[in-house]
């Protein structure tokens, strides 16, 4: 049987192919933030490793490659449009000198990541991919309009 997604494939080709930041330096620096112990999360991404930390595993730290970083604009424009459906991030620079990785700190919000909640062994409709799209299109119509309105209030006050 093929094998699809390998957790620790995963996390060694990241490091191997993105960045020559260590896996042992991106847990210590989540450790030096939170303390308790720093788990990797079940899902990682192909341009990024993403673990949890705190007694709790009350902090999620990513370490995303140079392409792929974050805006923190958008970040804390969607934060103060959905204050309680969106964790606070924190920027804390990079992470390697070669091929350095940028570090995010975010609060971990309750619930399942989409793509482990997601049943796809469910029949989905034809038209599923193309209802996803026009979703996200409708939610960043919401979240731009809600920029403008911000702007422009604060060119009125």
């Amino acid at each position: 049987m093929a094998t699809y997604y390998s957790f620790d494939n995963t996390i060694s080709a990241f490091f191997v192919i993105n960045t020559a930041a260590t896996r042992k330096q991106c847990d210590a620096f989540a450790f030096s933030r939170a303390g308790g112990q720093v788990h990797p999360v079940q899902i990682q991404g192909t341009f990024s490793y993403t673990v949890t930390a705190g007694t709790d595993k009350s902090k999620i730290f990513q370490f995303r490659i140079q392409d792929s970083s974050i805006d923190m604009e958008i970040m804390n424009l969607a934060k103060t449009v959905h204050p309680q459906l969106v964790a606070g991030c924190k920027y804390h620079g990079t992470i390697g000198d070669s091929r350095p990785v940028h570090v995010y700190e975010m609060g971990n919000i309750p619930g399942a990541a989409y793509i482990i909640s997601r049943n796809t062994s469910v029949p989905q409709p034809p038209d599923s991919v193309s209802r996803q799209r026009r979703t996200v299109k409708d939610l960043a119509r919401r979240a731009q309009t809600m920029l403008i309105a911000r702007k422009e209030s604060a060119l009125i006050a």
